[in-house]
């Protein structure tokens, strides 16, 4: 029977008790104790004791089955061999009762560190603390490592093997895809033979029927599919049905792209009820299919280009398949595959595959699961289907394959059983376990496939382990005992046969029908705050009445205290499912806000029908704490105190079919805001009696609604708390602990519609109503916060506090900034959104924003502040009385008289309330900007997205150029650049934040050439001054120069955007791009189909051609550039108060939320972050006692690497001294005579080591050394010793120390930089690391004969290209190219000379060149300092800065547009045909989910597997990204030419 769903709480229908007692509209049920309680089956807590004994079927006349077995089937050997666990059991010793480990506590830890995805630096870590080291049971290995080697040891049971094949196209035979897979037939001897599937088994098809000859389908052995598959079978064989199940499915989150396609392998003679649960491992993962990610070769037919991709992705799926799939085709019927049982017995068996469970997408891969809707379409209409009444035929547009399908269910059920045995939702969760998880412990590089499987392996034998100790331990326990009536057997010649018995489930035989926990879930709980908290206020009314009824006079004290359940179980008896009995969930839980409803027995009741029941709500299930003294019933007594609905009627609703019931139900009404405000500590009375010192503490606010789950919809809404008075670098680094948890703030219910209709109204509520609603529950959290008496207090009159220097200072919080993004913004500033005055800190108007950088822009900012005064509140407060007391609703013409001027809302703001009037607190001033948001999901955003439409008016060549340019730039620095290798810009797909920064960063190169001219100039320099601005805006240490120089670019930049908006865009015809419109036409198609659109049945709503689309300024995040610098002068730099702060702090919650039980998750992320702050508080005080405590994270010692050398800070760069890699110079240039980077190779050597040992100033040069001189250097054996990386430590612009990498092995981290000398007009010189050596020599003038070892890079300078003028007066990005060969182009450098690594990226306009090359100045703040002469941490360089940005030219000189200059939209077929067969959107993106990807520096965290992958020669080299050095390479130098 259909559940209910009431005002908004979750309803499922029960039997209940049929003793009952009904007192007005609530009813007592009483349920009472046997006196020998005993655990019935199926029991859904292990903990539960309290049972009842009255249940009762003898008026249940259970339907009788007749059952025909197929005849002959079901044979095997008489002889029973034993299963592998039953040999592996008879060959066990008792020192390897726990396998490879010595004793249980040993498989218990293994177990936990696989199970939890444990990282190979935590077990380690975990492995050398005191705890393990110094326990005195020792453990059987130290090092993760060697629990592997245990693992993978013989002494476990050993799953299918994996296997992998290279599965070559003719198409793309420079293209092999690997296969991994498991042999079939191993797959299936291995669950065939699974002895915990020995109850879940059937060997044989039957049919059933009832007693009126009606066949009953249900498992898939009733079905005439294996029937008619063992009548084809050969003779003597009984058939096993292989089931397989595939879908492609995404790894990544949010951005990277990683998919995996798994195909899964189960047994049809695996009962279904096994199948639905993941934890029984009936489930086997087969293969992992290879999926063709990108195509090399070149495609030169235009109308093949777009199939070929989809074409070979299904040559490659069904060429695995086959791969697969072999051993099927090569069963012979004189010799079947032998297969053992669960119980030991040997089969002859017949494997064919019977099914194939995926979705619509991925049966169209398999031709016989297929079928052409669009021809059968006017059959399907003649069956029944949507026919237009005028022509008769089927309507157009209603081609949907999946209406079309469930005409072909009652065939698969007569086939293959009931429908629940082959759904998708097992294999959909499948790829939690063994494709997700799998892929979190890797460490998401090229080779996850590989590690993947290596994790899945172990995890799979520590399954399969604690199964057969499971197994084991139950043979165990029934030794030596009666083992019960033999096993019914028909003995057929030298074969037997099981038969099946068929037994109605009786759950009378354990006289249980309820159970209860053994503990209560809330016990001795006083009367009074029981009915508080559950909103009772009738409960003592009709407790009495029903004590009354049961001879109890009045209320006795035994129920002054309560124990309180907050769920149940009932028993239910489910009729149509083969009489199968279950227990079900009833709650009555107040903080969950759940009430169950329930059927209840009334005492006649009908067998069919809802007859003799009434339907109440269940609110508190309880007892007395003591017995009753009077109770009839000698055991404690249970009550349930049930709110009762209307009667049943005994006919249904005509309109719904439906029977309707009611109850009176008043849910309570959240009311009233609350504020907070500020004061001038000065100005503050000093506390009498107190002499203390005053202080500050800053209080800076930050919250975001952000997702938990990876594909629900669970939430949360975090309030986080940091003070102002620590470092800001604690803020960003989450296991500092800076962040306080302040609150949670909840959403609206989903039933407030629900409540807001129970209103008397029947109407739904408006979209601005809900936005009401979530105003005022927003400001109401905020309320409880700030309105506290205790909190006003200390806001008053402040706290002394014992500081953590010792001194004890009276402290007074203040509340400094409030950081979010814009949604939330005009939340906690109660204006509108998006609304005449969109701005939240003035009162600029919508139509002046796109003023940004002009002097009335600047003027309207200071004039229109927005304040927090009594006119505000007096409007608000006006417009508050029309809604409440006139009942007009939000939103009405009469409320917007007082709000609309300056787009204020009928809210109380929470701060200005509780703060405003005594303090003199201005809300709006802790509103600070967002750079992420704002600018780099905003404003930069929006450019990208305009120039990708430009380029499509180009044509698809200067798009897809454009792609290939981006993939060409390789990564720079530690997590500073990543590679755009492998995605196509122009479509933006899953972009994060940090994404549109990497690209805005190194974009100009990209877009060089593919516009016209005069467009391509503009478009330049607008992308220059908007990398400028950001680099300004995000450096995080400003000066009065830098700020200046921020606000003259933020007056250029507003004057760019204009002259963009207004000249560049109107000469592009921009409009959708092809992916774009096809998206929308699908969205269009999607609402017309709904029955409320007015238009359902008309078909597909195709437009005719896609919409313009234009550049707009009029968006408030434009006009909040101009508000960062009088921001970052009162608060100070951006990243102090960034969003980012706070995205980074949601790792936290997000854990909590994973490691809970996903339901009541919020509060058990509160008590997980208190629980945390609790562990984090006692271990510093154990530390300040002296004591060790806890442990550090130790380095991964991986084999074949040698050990860290020490690297201090103040050292200025680190290259090993291994020397396993050497090579022999003179070898060296005799190998390669004609190549020019080898000429004079060893006399410039030598030239470079005098002049390093006579301490020759450095000036670029080698010096000029006579034969003599160099003959006096005497290279130790004449080796180089050749190195991979070098580290360089640098002193940034806001001296803190950095570090780069120098990989000659990856060409975008093999420049450097060094400054040039004083003769120079340029700041710094640039060069191409080609090797890094140290040598040892002697210098024979010295007088001493032991080597000195110098450290030398083998470089190719790059100098400027005279021809070009570049910089902040051109706003055009420096360009340098090689020396041309000869003397000077290749030469050695010393380490130390070295300033930085350089990122320079290809001049991509002159094609392909090995000569000119463009600095990317952008790359990051440290770079832009150094260009820019600012810096504090610059001073030593003693640069010479471009010129003064004040004093620049803010914009170009207009060229004469020609008329000719106009650029056409393409033809529109041609790009059709281009992209229209790609999914998706080519420019959307979802900004807001990938804004929980942090920009953390640092290399990621290593997974438990990857040691397995090799990497470099020096264990410290490894950390530098090694999942690049396969890379093709980018600055490749030819030495041919």
């Amino acid at each position: 029977m259909a559940g209910l769903e009431t005002n908004g709480h979750f309803k499922s229908t029960l039997d209940a008790h049929p003793s009952a007692m009904t007192t007005g509209h609530f009813q007592i049920t009483m349920w009472t104790t046997p006196p020998s309680p005993s655990p019935g089956p199926n029991d859904p807590d292990s903990g539960s004791e309290h049972t009842n004994n009255e249940m009762d079927l003898d008026g249940l006349d259970p339907p009788a089955f007749l059952v025909m077995d197929f005849p002959g089937a079901a044979l095997r050997d008489l002889e029973c061999v034993g299963t592998n666990w039953e040999r592996r059991k008879q060959l066990e010793v008792p020192t390897s009762r726990y396998g490879p480990f010595s004793n249980e506590s040993e498989y218990e830890l293994v177990k936990w560190a696989i199970e939890s995805g444990q990282s190979l630096a935590s077990i380690n870590s975990l492995l050398r603390t005191k705890f393990v080291t110094e326990h005195p049971e020792k453990l059987g290995f130290t090092s993760a490592d060697r629990m592997r080697q245990l693992i993978e040891s013989d002494m476990l049971p050993t799953p299918p093997r994996w296997r992998s094949a290279q599965i070559v196209l003719s198409e793309l035979l420079d293209q092999p895809q690997t296969l991994y897979y498991h042999d079939i037939n191993e797959a299936v001897d291995y669950l065939f033979g699974n002895p915990t599937f020995a109850e879940s088994m059937d060997y044989a098809p039957c049919r059933i029927f009832e007693a009126s000859g009606k066949r009953v389908f249900h498992k898939f052995y009733t079905g005439d599919g294996w029937w008619d598959a063992q009548t084809r079978a050969p003779p003597g064989t009984t058939v096993i049905p292989i089931i397989l199940a595939s879908d492609k499915t995404t790894l990544t989150s949010h951005t990277g792209g990683k998919n995996a396609h798994p195909l899964y392998l189960t047994l049809g003679n695996i009962r279904k009820g096994v199948h639905a649960s993941i934890n029984q491992k009936a489930y086997v993962l087969l293969a992992y299919i290879p999926i063709l990610e990108t195509i090399k070769q070149k495609v030169k037919n235009k109308s093949m280009k777009n199939k070929l991709p989809g074409i070979l992705s299904k040559r490659l799926y069904h060429k695995s398949l086959d791969k697969i799939l072999s051993p099927l085709r090569h069963q012979e019927a004189h010799q079947p595959p032998i297969a053992i049982d669960s119980d030991g017995y040997q089969w002859r068996t017949w494997r064919i595959l019977m099914g194939w469970i995926a979705n619509m997408e991925e049966k169209a891969n398999v031709p016989k699961l297929t079928y052409d809707f669009k021809a059968a379409r006017d059959t399907y209409a003649r069956l029944g289907g949507r026919v237009s009444e005028e022509t008769g035929k089927a309507i157009e547009g209603f081609q949907i394959p999946k209406l079309h399908v469930p005409r072909h269910f009652p065939d698969h059920v007569r086939w293959k059983g009931t429908l629940d045995g082959s759904t998708t939702e097992t294999s959909e969760r499948l790829h939690i376990d063994v494709v997700k998880d799998a892929w979190r412990a890797t460490n998401h590089r090229d080779s996850h496939l590989l590690q993947m499987l290596h994790w899945l392996d172990l995890r799979e034998r520590m399954v399969a382990f604690g199964l057969y100790m499971e197994w084991r331990d139950g043979i165990d326990a029934r030794e030596g005992e009666d083992e019960g009536e033999p096993i019914n057997e028909v003995v057929v010649g030298k074969q037997t046969r099981l038969q099946r018995t068929w037994q109605v489930p009786d759950p009378s035989k354990d006289n249980i029908d309820y159970k209860l926990a053994k503990c209560p879930h809330s016990p001795s709980k006083p009367l009074a705050n029981v009915i508080s908290a559950n909103q009772l206020p009738s409960f003592l009314i009709d407790l009495q009445a029903y004590l009354t009824q049961k001879g109890v006079p009045g209320i006795p004290n035994h129920f002054a205290y309560l124990d309180i359940w907050t769920h149940t179980h009932l028993l239910l008896l489910i009729p149509n499912d083969f009489l199968k009995v279950e227990w079900r969930k009833v709650r009555a839980n107040p903080t969950e806000n759940t009430y169950d409803t329930i059927l209840i027995n009334d005492g006649d009741v009908d067998v069919v029908g809802l007859s003799g029941y009434s339907v109440g709500e269940v609110r508190l299930i309880f007892r007395p704490s003591n017995p009753l003294p009077h109770s009839p019933h000698p055991s404690p007594t249970f009550l349930a105190y049930v709110y009762m609905f209307s009667p049943i009627p005994r006919h249904k609703d005509p309109a719904t079919q439906f029977f309707k019931i009611s109850k009176d139900y008043l849910a309570p009404v959240i009311e009233g805001p609350a504020d907070i405000g500020d004061q001038k500590l000065d100005s503050l009375p000093p506390k009498p009696g107190c002499n203390l010192p005053r202080a500050i503490a800053a209080l800076m606010f930050w919250s975001d609604a952000t997702h938990v789950s990876q594909f629900g919809q669970s939430k949360m809404w975090p309030i986080y708390l940091f003070f102002g008075n620590l470092s800001k670098w604690l803020w960003c680094k989450p296991q500092s602990r800076a962040s306080h948890h302040v609150a949670h703030i909840p959403t609206l219910p989903e039933s407030i519609q629900d409540f807001i209709r129970s209103q008397g109204s029947s109407k739904s509520a408006s979209a601005e109503t809900l936005r009401h609603c979530k105003r005022e529950l927003f400001h109401a959290v905020w309320a409880q916060l700030v309105q506290d008496p205790d909190f006003l207090e200390v806001y008053r009159h402040g706290i002394v506090i014992e500081c953590a220097d010792g001194i004890t200072c009276h402290v007074y919080p203040r509340i400094f900034t409030y950081s979010t993004d814009y949604p939330e913004r005009v939340l906690v500033a109660t204006i509108r959104d998006l609304g005449h005055c969109p701005c939240p800190l003035c009162l600029v108007t919508i139509d002046q924003i796109a003023l940004l950088g002009q002097v009335a822009d600047e003027r309207t900012r200071l004039s229109t502040k927005r304040v927090d005064t009594a006119e505000r509140m007096s409007s608000v407060i006006s417009a508050r009385k029309i809604i409440y007391e006139k009942g007009y609703a939000p939103g009405n013409e009469h409320s917007d008289y007082f709000l609309k001027p300056e787009s204020l809302v009928a809210t109380e703001n929470a701060f200005s309330t509780a703060l405003c009037e005594e303090f003199g607190f201005n809300f709006f001033g802790i509103l600070v900007v967002d750079l992420m948001h704002k600018f780099e999901l905003g404003v930069w955003k929006a450019v990208l997205v305009h120039l990708i439409w430009m380029l499509y008016t180009l044509g698809k060549d200067a798009v897809n150029e454009f792609n290939h340019q981006f993939r060409t730039i390789g990564n720079f620095g530690r997590s500073t650049l990543r590679s755009f290798a492998y995605m196509n810009v122009t479509d933006l797909k899953n972009w994060a934040a940090r994404t549109y920064e990497d690209c805005l960063q190194c974009c100009i190169p990209c877009f060089e050439g593919l516009f016209p001219e005069p467009y391509n100039t503009y478009v330049l320099c607008m992308l220059y001054t908007l990398a400028l601005w950001h680099g300004l805006a995000k450096l995080r240490q400003h000066t009065d120069t830098t700020l200046n120089q921020l606000s003259t670019v933020t007056r250029m930049l507003g004057k760019e955007l204009q002259f963009f908006a207004s000249e560049v865009c109107p000469h592009f015809n921009t409009t959708e791009t092809p992916k774009e419109h096809s998206a929308r036409d699908q969205r269009e198609t999607a609402k017309a189909m709904k029955p409320n659109s007015g238009t359902r049945g008309k078909g597909k709503a195709k437009t005719a051609s896609p919409l313009p689309k234009t550049f707009s300024l009029c968006t408030v995040k434009i006009h909040l550039l101009g508000h960062y610098v009088p921001t970052i002068r009162w608060f100070g730099t951006t990243d102090s108060y960034s969003t980012q702060i706070g995205e980074l702090e949601h790792r936290v919650v997000k854990s909590y939320y994973r490691r809970g039980n996903k339901k009541d998750y919020v509060r058990l992320a509160t008590c997980m972050q208190r629980r945390s702050q609790q562990l984090y508080h006692i271990t510093n005080t154990v530390h300040q006692l002296g004591v060790k405590a806890g442990h550090k994270s130790h380095s991964v010692n991986r084999s074949k690497s040698t050990p860290l050398p020490p690297f201090s800070p103040e050292h200025h760069h680190q290259i090993a001294n291994s020397k396993k890699n050497w090579v022999h110079i003179r070898d060296l240039v005799s190998t390669n005579p004609s190549e020019p980077a080898f000429q004079n190779l060893i006399p410039a050597l030598k030239d470079h080591i005098l002049g390093r040992l006579i301490k020759r100033p450095f000036d670029g040069g080698e010096g000029d050394f006579s034969d003599e001189d160099r003959n006096h250097v005497v290279i130790v054996n004449n080796l180089l010793y050749q190195h991979s990386k070098m580290r360089i430590n640098y002193t940034t612009y806001n001296i803190q120390r950095d570090q780069d990498i120098i990989n000659p092995s990856i060409p975008s981290r093999s420049f450097v930089m060094v400054k040039a000398p004083e003769t120079e007009k340029t700041c710094f010189w640039y060069a191409q690391v080609l090797g890094i050596y140290h040598v040892q020599v002697i210098h024979q003038p010295l007088g001493t004969r032991s080597p000195q070892t110098l450290e030398v890079l083998w470089i190719r300078w790059l100098g400027e290209d005279l021809e070009y003028s570049g910089g902040l007066a051109s706003r055009q990005l420096e360009r340098v190219g090689y020396v041309p060969e000869g003397d000077g182009a290749f030469g050695f450098l010393d380490p130390a000379v070295v300033i930085r690594g350089a990122h320079l990226i290809p001049s991509f306009f002159f094609e392909k060149t090995t000569d000119l090359l463009q600095e990317s100045r952008f790359v990051d703040r440290d770079m832009l300092s150094c260009f820019l002469g600012t810096g504090a941490g610059h001073v030593a360089l003693g640069l010479r800065s471009e010129p003064d940005i004040a004093v620049a030219d803010t914009t170009a000189e207009p060229v004469p547009i020609p008329n000719d200059a106009a650029v056409a939209g393409p033809d529109e077929a041609d790009l059709g045909n281009e992209y229209n067969s790609e999914e998706g959107s080519s420019v959307s993106s979802d900004s807001e989910d990938g804004e929980d990807e942090d920009r953390q520096e640092g290399a990621e965290a290593e997974a438990f597997f990857a040691a397995d992958i090799p990497n470099g020669d020096d264990a410290w080299e490894d950390d530098d990204n090694a999942g690049f050095e396969d890379e093709d390479p980018i600055f490749d130098y030819d030495y041919s030419n």
